[in-house]
């Protein structure tokens, strides 16, 4: 390739780039640009950022101080704690503008995820149709529309980072290539701990695309032409330098997982095995497995918290276990001929690990939508590739490709624009989750708590009412009821529930001091004439 050749096609690549950018930019704020207008909502919100005494400050020493410190709100992140201090330092309260630091982390973690699998297959359209994925599936709106969740998009935002440094790390090994890996890793686990899989991750790219484990030509361009990059004649069989190279970010995986631990258990937040039991853990990641990729390919009934079942029927437990087992087998067996399959595949099931809930602290949902948000790249990975190896010999394989490829980023923007927008306050989004979960205690008794704000004392009842009837052990519930029934004048029934909360939670500071207050109140009622 002469000189005029090359610089000719490197600039139709920087001008396909460009547009790939410009539609991945236009898609995420086209959807998500009303957010602006959203407000905080009644769940998480309020601990991370509307009540948090040290967040309000903005940015002070004091803050930073306890955002790295083992502090008594969840588990250790405390870059995420300092991204909400920064918001608050820039923009005061106003909901809006935490909503679009959001907003713009996921855009950035969408173009850096296009750069990253353009860079290391040189298939730019399907790169792009995972980015578009990605920045577009209704299952991602709970991670960028949930101020409480910017864990989920920051951390992410280290986790291309760390990718992409890694990239630069195969094309020219160094120390001083090596450190940036290090660095993006470790801000990336200070985000939220649930990064611990990447080392992992970073060993299936080194089967596909970077083909460091075997030397066969996998990537191919768009273009079908057999790619010529930076990878293409970078050979190595497998050995012990690709394990050997990661074990710094296996040394620092371990110390993030040592230390959420510890500040789990500072909390006392684990839940025993007694209250779950293992085997009803194992069975609901099984199915949980097989429930996210339902909604994946068919995004309907999302909701921000799915109830962690009592129980799961055998044949769903038995069903999914098949089904997961004969995927992967299918996965195995066309490994040498599609290895993306392999690494897609794993990608998803890896990454849950950390969340899949073998081990729980606090309220641990079923499943969660916010913890697809990497996850789901896998699926995306497969979705792009796959259809594009079925229909390769076929005719009319790019117009089909195109217009599959913007049918569904149309629908998938369909289901989001709906999704998201039961997420512009507090009302909105329990009323949805109530109309599509069962047995939902939490958000009943979070809908409780907005109609006792605003003075609706009988709806505030009944909702509270409700979650006692699903989990009558619900101290927190019991609290709110007995608060509720004083509010009402029901001295009695609100001594009652205040004194059940603190048989059921004997740490509960608050219910211990409503109980004394009304106590000493009935007492002196008694004894005026």
């Amino acid at each position: 390739m002469n000189k005029r050749s090359f610089k000719s096609e490197n600039q139709a690549n920087l001008k396909r780039n460009a547009i790939i950018f410009g539609l991945l930019m236009v898609a995420i704020l086209v959807l998500y640009w009303r957010v602006i207008n959203y407000e905080f909502v009644n769940y998480d919100d309020d601990l991370y950022i509307t009540e948090n005494p040290y967040v309000q400050k903005g940015i002070t020493w004091e803050g930073i101080k306890w955002a790295f410190s083992f502090n008594n709100v969840v588990y250790l992140h405390p870059l995420s704690w300092v991204s909400h201090m920064l918001d608050v330092q820039l923009f005061g309260m106003a909901p809006g503008r935490h909503h679009l630091t959001s907003v713009l982390l996921h855009i950035a973690n969408t173009l850096l995820l296009f750069l990253l699998f353009n860079r290391m297959t040189g298939a730019a359209w399907r790169s792009a149709f995972v980015a578009m994925l990605f920045a577009v599936h209704p299952i991602n709106v709970e991670s960028v529309a949930w101020v409480a969740e910017r864990k989920s998009v920051l951390s992410t935002f280290f986790w291309m980072l760390t990718i992409y440094s890694y990239i630069r790390f195969v094309e020219q090994p160094g120390v001083l290539r090596y450190l940036p890996i290090l660095l993006f890793f470790s801000l990336g686990l200070m985000s939220k701990p649930m990064l611990v899989t990447l080392p992992f991750v970073l060993l299936l790219l080194d089967f596909w695309p970077l083909d460091r484990i075997d030397p066969q030509t996998h990537r191919d361009t768009d273009q079908q032409k057999p790619n010529v990059g930076i990878f293409a004649t970078f050979q190595m069989k497998i050995s012990n330098r690709l394990i050997l190279e990661k074990i710094p970010l296996f040394a620092v995986s371990l110390v993030a997982i040592f230390l959420s631990s510890i500040a789990v258990e500072r909390l006392g937040i684990t839940l025993s095995y007694v209250s779950k039991p293992l085997s009803l853990r194992l069975s609901n990641a099984v199915v949980s497995y097989i429930k996210y990729l339902g909604k994946i390919f068919w995004p309907s009934d999302l909701t921000f918290l799915y109830p962690y079942p009592r129980t799961l029927p055998a044949l769903q437990i038995i069903g999914s276990a098949l089904i997961l087992i004969c995927l992967t087998t299918g996965v195995l067996m066309k490994l040498k001929k599609a290895p993306f399959l392999g690494v897609g595949w794993f990608w998803y099931i890896g990454t849950l690990i950390p969340v899949i809930g073998l081990v729980q602290a606090g309220f641990w949902p079923e499943m969660a939508d916010r913890f697809a948000y990497i996850p789901a790249i896998g699926v995306f990975i497969i979705v792009a590739w796959g259809i594009s190896g079925l229909l390769k010999y076929w005719r009319y394989e790019k117009k089909l490709l195109s217009a599959a490829a913007v049918v569904t980023t149309i629908v998938l923007m369909a289901a989001t624009w709906v999704q998201l927008g039961f997420w512009r306050n507090s009302t909105e989004l329990f009323k949805h989750a109530l109309e599509v979960t069962e047995n939902n205690y939490l958000v009943h008794n979070n809908m409780g708590n907005i109609y006792f704000r605003q003075g609706e004392l009988v709806k505030a009842i009944h909702h509270y009412s409700e979650s006692l009837r699903i989990n009558p052990s619900f101290a927190l519930a019991h609290n709110n009821l007995g608060a509720a029934m004083f509010r009402s004048g029901k001295i009695e029934e609100a001594i009652f529930h205040f004194r059940q909360a603190t048989i059921l939670e004997p740490g509960n500071i608050d219910a211990q001091r409503n109980l004394k207050k009304l106590l000493k109140f009935k007492d002196v009622a008694l004894k005026e004439p």
